[in-house]
Parts: structure tokens; C-alpha cells; sequence
């Protein structure tokens, strides 16, 4: 290709010099390298900027889910444990500290639940916890609400079967299924093995299902 380029510069330069020949002109310099200007490099820069904020914002959103809040995306619905509307009836909750025959001295945290959501629901449960004197974590227990013992049970029951019992979803007398709107169901949560540094407590609501 080369050799044929050549080669059609020769016979064009052989056809003009049989031609008057134009008056000589001065040989051009190479074209000068240019930087951008400023208005152009402010421009390009700005895209940069802002292709590298919209890739941050596209990764950032699938880690950052509140992100697409703040935009106005809307955000697919937060799944809801069961927990959002029921209500621990806080005047309701007592304690006690008893002594078994078998496990030595327990501790029964009793109280009360309602159920607010508007349709009725199954197998609410909740967790006790105990707190040291610093406010750590000691222990905890969940539970199924509707499962009650006296304090006889209490008092001489084997803890396996105490925990067993607690463990029944459906609690006493199906007391813990389709309970309606508005209801309210008992629960009881027990400890034993008691840390010597217990001091506190706390219950909450963990979860329940929609009664179908």
C-alpha cells in the first residue's frame, strides 16, 4: 500500500511539473498540540464527577437501603415479624423470685400481651432478658404466650418440663391461636441458674403470625 501511495505521489508530481509552476510556498510546521481550555476542562471534569457519583449512588443504594428513601425511590415494604403491633401491657408485668425443689431459686417474669394488629393472629412469643450490674447481657429465654403455671409448678416441677411447656405454641387451651383484634393473652418466662450479678431485666415481643 505504501509503494502504491508513492508511487501515485510520483505520477501527481510528474503531472504537475509539466504545469507552470505556482509560486513556491512556505512548508506548513506540524500542527501545534493544544491543551484544553479551561471552560472545556471544567466541563469534562464535571462529567467525571458526576458519572463517579451516579455509579457510587447505584452501589451504594443496594447496601445502603435508606438511600432510595432520601431519593423518593420507593422502597419495597420492611417484612414484619409479628411484632410491630403487639403491645406488652407494661403495668401488668410483675416478677418474683421463688425456690424449687429440684433447681434451686428461679425467677418468673408474668405479664400480659394485646394483640393491635387489625386481624387476628397465632403464636405470639416473647424474650426475657437479664442484665448484669454494668448492664451486660447475662441471659435470655424465649417463650409462647398463653402457657401459665402455679406456684406450686413452679416451686416442684423439673425445669426441662417448666422449659417444655413454655415451649407449647399454641399455649393452654389453644389460647395462643386466632387471637383476635384487641385481645389479650398472658405469658410467663422463667429463669434458673441464676448469675450472681444479676440486677436487671427486660421483655419484648419477638414475634406472631397471621392467623390464616
Amino acid at each position: 500500500m505504501v509503494e502504491e501511495a508513492e508511487a501515485e505521489e510520483e505520477t501527481e508530481v510528474g503531472l504537475v511539473e509539466e504545469e507552470p509552476m505556482p509560486p513556491p510556498v512556505a512548508e506548513q510546521a506540524p500542527p501545534e498540540k493544544k491543551r484544553l481550555s479551561a471552560s472545556v476542562m471544567i466541563l469534562l471534569v464535571f462529567g467525571l464527577l458526576a458519572g463517579g457519583a451516579f455509579g457510587a449512588y447505584v452501589l451504594l443504594k443496594e447496601k445502603v437501603p435508606f438511600l432510595q428513601s432520601l431519593t423518593g425511590v420507593p422502597q419495597p415494604e420492611a417484612i414484619d415479624p409479628g411484632n410491630l403491633h403487639i403491645t406488652i401491657m407494661d403495668e401488668q408485668i410483675t416478677t418474683e423470685f421463688l425456690e424449687n425443689s429440684k433447681a434451686g431459686r428461679v425467677f418468673v417474669i408474668r405479664g400480659m400481651v394485646r394483640n393491635d394488629y387489625p386481624e387476628s393472629r397465632n403464636f405470639i412469643r416473647v424474650k426475657g432478658i437479664l442484665y448484669s450490674q454494668d448492664g451486660k447481657a447475662i441471659a435470655e429465654k424465649l417463650s409462647y404466650c398463653g402457657n401459665i403455671l402455679s406456684d406450686k409448678g413452679l416451686q416442684t416441677l423439673h425445669m426441662a418440663t417448666m422449659d417444655g411447656k413454655f415451649q407449647n405454641r399454641m399455649g393452654d387451651d389453644r389460647s395462643n391461636f386466632e387471637i383476635p383484634a384487641g385481645k389479650i393473652v398472658p405469658f410467663m418466662v422463667l429463669f434458673s441458674d441464676l448469675a450472681p450479678d444479676f440486677a436487671e431485666y427486660s421483655v419484648q415481643v419477638v414475634g406472631s403470625a397471621q392467623a390464616k
